[in-house]
């Protein structure tokens, strides 16, 4: 359970594996300075070890690069400036994906509409002219293609959020043989 309200179902993550994994969560509705408690409860489990723990007190905005582009996605309820240019430093010409209108949009429910409105004025085919300042609106992802790069093997994907500071990370032990 979470302290402060926030406009999702419950929270709950699910983890099955015998090695370390990460998980996070992103709470919407807190508000700088205010005091958020949360409780973990586990079912059914045995031992329960903890790598580390970090709290950001920043959106987890994502970057994920692939072979012939980027995908940002913001989860926050603010939109979110990030600089391509630092995120992805041997990457360039960038264009935003194009959508078409899809067939029978007349008959979409009107309160669908604006997201659909949206993701059309986003995915418009046009080039990023500034990839210094690209604006990624609440609740969204942009999907750019991009200079193509060749993969290096396994997948990666950057948060950009700031770290957190070294007094908000706790590590525990590793877990015994």
């Amino acid at each position: 359970s979470v302290s402060v309200k926030y406009d999702t179902g419950p929270i709950r993550g699910r983890i099955s594996n015998k090695e370390f994994a990460p998980v996070s969560f992103y709470v919407r509705g807190a508000q700088p300075g205010e005091r958020v408690e949360f409780d973990l409860r586990f079912q059914d489990w045995d031992d329960v070890r903890f790598r580390s723990i970090a709290v950001h007190a920043a959106p987890d905005t994502l970057a994920c690069e692939f072979e012939n582009g980027v995908v940002l996605v913001n989860p926050s309820l603010n939109s979110e400036t990030l600089d391509l240019t630092t995120i992805f430093p041997d990457r360039s010409g960038y264009t935003h994906l194009k959508a078409e209108e899809p067939v029978g949009m007349e008959n979409i429910n009107d309160k669908y509409l604006p997201q659909v409105k949206q993701a059309l004025s986003i995915n418009n085919g046009k080039d990023v002219n500034n990839p210094n300042k690209l604006e990624v609106l609440e609740r969204n992802a942009v999907f750019l293609t991009a200079n193509r790069v060749t993969a290096t093997g396994q997948p990666v994907t950057t948060t950009t959020a700031p770290p957190p500071p070294p007094a908000t990370t706790t590590t525990a032990p590793p877990p015994p043989p």
